[in-house]
């Protein structure tokens, strides 16, 4: 009895966070809709083409199909869509993709049909907690259930989705196979960084540095990258190639001092280098940097 009273409660806990999910995407969608519907009935027809890629052309219903599927997504793994800037992401999206599927064959790059499955599955199969007993029926069930209610709430068909899965399956392999091109040794720098996104918590970070504050306290409290530096800044050894926007500077500059602001698409940074140039091994973070280099210049 208490296993079935168990059983009957990881299913019910599985249907709210469901419902929970599929009411934030119903609203997301029903505030996109009257943007969306001014800019289809009075700026664009849906037919009219907005971009094209070596004689392939993509119409603005392309794009708000494509913009539907995203915003899902983005939702349903806990993201938030930047509603603003999504139509804009998109369309980049559009070309890079259809770079990758006519340059790909050149590659040697071949998606079949059970790799598009295997990621359809990996996107919707359901992971129940660790040490839970689960029924690989109940799981199918579930997997099915949750495919369906995305396809019914995105108005993609089957063959859309399945589309867009062999995209990022290609992209996965694209990059594999242009980051052979990526050394194991390069001429790296060790770099610290203050990362900020306005001009005023920059020119704070500035003020305070200057008035004997130290680098490594100031990054604890005001550095918002989390994705390259540790709590204190530090981001470690950093080859060529992997930032441009920065490279001069970071090669140029002397040691332990303070740079001025750098305005880079990922924010503002205020840089410190402590060592280098010197020949070093690549780190795993820095060789995923280049490798999507790699792929961008490809």
């Amino acid at each position: 009895m208490q296993r079935k009273q168990a059983a009957r409660w990881q299913r019910e806990r599985r249907r709210q966070r469901r419902v929970i999910v599929i009411a934030v995407i119903i609203l997301i969608v029903i505030l996109a809709i009257p943007s969306v519907g001014y800019y289809t009935t009075f700026v664009a027809p849906p037919r009219h083409t907005i971009i094209t890629v070596n004689d392939v052309t993509y119409s603005l219903g392309d794009m708000v199909k494509r913009a539907r599927a995203t915003a899902a997504l983005q939702v349903g793994s806990g993201q938030a869509p930047q509603v603003g800037t999504l139509p804009f992401e998109v369309l980049n999206g559009l070309v890079d993709e259809e770079l990758l599927k006519q340059g790909a064959p050149g590659l040697g790059v071949l998606v079949t049909r059970e790799d598009v499955d295997q990621e359809v599955r990996a996107a919707f199969y359901p992971r129940p907690p660790a040490g839970e007993v689960t029924d690989p029926e109940s799981l199918e069930r579930e997997y099915q259930e949750n495919y369906r209610q995305f396809l019914e709430i995105s108005q993609l068909s089957d063959s859309d989705y399945r589309e867009i899965a062999r995209i990022r399956v290609l992209r996965r392999e694209v990059r594999e196979k242009v980051s052979e091109q990526v050394p194991s040794v390069e001429e790296s720098v060790y770099v610290h960084w203050i990362r900020v996104r306005d001009d005023e918590t920059a020119i704070q970070v500035e003020q305070r540095l200057d008035a004997g504050e130290e680098f490594d306290a100031l990054a604890r409290e005001l550095n918002q990258d989390s994705t390259y530096a540790d709590f204190n800044g530090e981001v470690g050894w950093v080859p060529r190639g992997a930032f441009v926007e920065m490279e001069e500077l970071l090669f140029s500059i002397e040691h332990n001092t303070l740079s001025e602001s750098l305005t880079t698409r990922a924010g503002i940074h205020i840089l410190k280098v402590t060592d280098g140039p010197e020949l070093h091994e690549i780190n795993e973070t820095m060789r995923g940097v280049l490798e999507i280099r790699a792929l961008e210049e490809w």
